[in-house]
């Protein structure tokens, strides 16, 4: 039992490994044509959903000195 358990905790692991790959290749595959200068595109391969813990800064408190 306890090697059944093993086997599939390998084979999860290494599913897993094998996805990260492909995200990782994914994201530095360079470019199929060079963009030219001042040419907009849009990337739409992003989140959907916008993060709810979003990470604005520090705001900081201050008093207008004349």
């Amino acid at each position: 039992m306890k090697a059944l358990i093993i086997l599939v905790l390998i084979i999860l692991g290494i599913m897993a490994l094998r996805k990260n790959s492909r995200i990782v290749i994914h994201r530095h595959r360079p470019q199929s044509s060079p963009k030219k200068e001042g040419e907009v595109t849009l990337d739409t391969r992003g989140s959907k959903h916008k993060s709810s813990q979003r990470n604005d800064g520090e705001y900081v408190d201050y008093t207008e000195v004349k």
